[in-house]
């Protein structure tokens, strides 16, 4: 029963590798969607959310603590919310602005 545990953190690498892309290529899609809109605000946000996760790959599972992903994934809404009230027009002073088009 163990060498299957084992095994299974084996394949943590790869699953965390798979899921990585997944934000790089989320990333990618909004910088093309981007390059011509005068909103990029989810290009940013997705790459703050792509460097965060890519960084968040280096821990080593065996020795770091889930506490050390809490705290990390706390200094990326930190980081979020900093851009957003940075980013923000001088006539968005206390609403919430989102820039999603249907």
């Amino acid at each position: 029963m163990a060498d299957i545990l084992w095994d299974l953190v084996a394949i943590r690498d790869y699953v965390g590798i798979f899921i990585t892309w997944f934000f790089v290529i989320a990333f990618l899609y909004n910088l093309s969607a981007s390059i011509n809109s005068p909103y990029k605000n989810t290009m940013y946000l997705s790459g703050i959310m792509m460097i965060s996760y890519t960084l968040s790959t280096l821990f080593d599972m065996v020795i770091v603590s889930h506490l050390n992903y809490f705290y990390f994934d706390i200094a990326t809404l930190i980081i979020i919310f900093t851009f957003r009230y940075y980013s923000r027009s001088p006539g968005q002073d206390h609403e919430l602005y989102l820039d999603l088009k249907v």
